[in-house]
């Protein structure tokens, strides 16, 4: 589980440190990180917690380590966008009609609030 090692360098924590706090053996951690085994549920929940990243991120399913709870309030990519209306590529999308969508968006977000 290379995301493990990877997430655990960035933050610069050291494997035993790491181990410590998820109250397993370095050995255990050292083999998540080289892919000899997975880490249980409750372990997998911790990981996300301590780097506030998302399962799926840790379990390699996707490349978006964003959580699912902050993804509700993260504002949506110009990609997005042009793929719900457009399909595949969102070539035919001119800035022009991206701006409109976000403008129309924002409409309808502020009248959902009663604002």
């Amino acid at each position: 589980m290379n995301r493990v090692k990877e997430l655990r360098e960035r933050e610069g924590i050291r494997q035993l440190d790491l181990a410590k706090k998820l109250n397993i053996s370095q050995g255990t951690l050292s083999n998540w990180e080289r892919g000899i085994h997975d880490p249980d549920n409750n372990s997998l929940i911790q990981l996300s917690e301590i780097f506030n990243a998302s399962t799926d991120y840790l379990l390699g399913k996707t490349n978006d380590p964003t959580p699912a709870n902050q993804k509700e309030n993260a504002p949506i990519s110009d990609e997005t966008i042009k793929f719900a209306l457009w399909g595949h590529d969102g070539k035919e999308m001119t800035d022009a009609a991206l701006d409109d969508v976000r403008r129309f968006a924002d409409f309808i977000k502020q009248r959902e609030k009663g604002e």
